[in-house]
This record gives structure tokens, sequence and C-alpha cells, in this order.
């Protein structure tokens, strides 16, 4: 009997993060829980912040994902709320360029880890 040609019921709409990305723009954003998954776009006209919240505030799961890209001509600072521990290796938190692509990973308790094209 022949095979049956394997059928996929993916559905993109179902997956966390699918769809548009989401453009922010004006100085400063705090992470929302919907943020999970994104590809968050930092449209800033001028040097701003995007601020990890603390668990107290905003209750992201271990292993939460968001991608971050500059996409106007102004840096962002990553920062970290109150009790919030943020890791960038030597501790660049500040996007690098128009375009440059961040990653934030959530790793523990109030820990969360930055990386990709971030400069000090």
């Amino acid at each position: 009997m022949p095979q049956q040609p394997l059928r996929s019921n993916f559905i993109a709409k179902n997956v966390v993060g699918a769809g548009r990305p989401k453009t922010i723009t004006g100085t400063s954003y705090i992470l929302e829980l919907r943020d999970q998954g994104l590809w968050l776009r930092l449209d800033y006209g001028f040097p701003g912040t995007l601020t990890i919240p603390p668990e107290s505030d905003v209750d992201f799961p271990i292993n939460a994902q968001i991608t971050l890209e500059q996409s106007g001509l102004a840096g962002v600072t990553l920062t970290a709320g109150a009790g919030v521990t943020l890791n960038a290796a030597g501790g660049a938190l500040i996007t690098n360029g128009q375009f440059a692509v961040v990653g934030l990973t959530k790793v523990g308790s109030n820990e969360w880890t930055a990386f990709g094209n971030l400069t000090t």
C-alpha cells in the first residue's frame, strides 16, 4: 500500500509572535506580557530606553524570548526594572545602530540575558 504524504496542520497565526512586527515609537517602553515571542521594532527619534519590568509587575515565564530591532536612527538602552538582573557580554546594553537586532531571554527569576548587536 502506498504511503500517504504527511499533512501539516501548522497554522502560523497560532504561533507565539507570529504575524506583523510590533512597532514602538517615542523614547521609552516597558515590556508587556503580550510582547513575549514578538519582534519589536523600536523606531525612536531620540535616544531612549526599553525597560524589563520585575516579575511583580509582569510575570514572564522562564525562557520567554523577545526580539528587538533598532529600526530608527536613535540608540536604545536596555534597562532593568527594580530587582531585575540584566546580563550582557561586556556590559553592552545599547543597540549598535539602525537595524541592529537584539534578543532577550528570561533565564531565571527576575533574571534576563541580552545578546546580539549591542555596544557600551
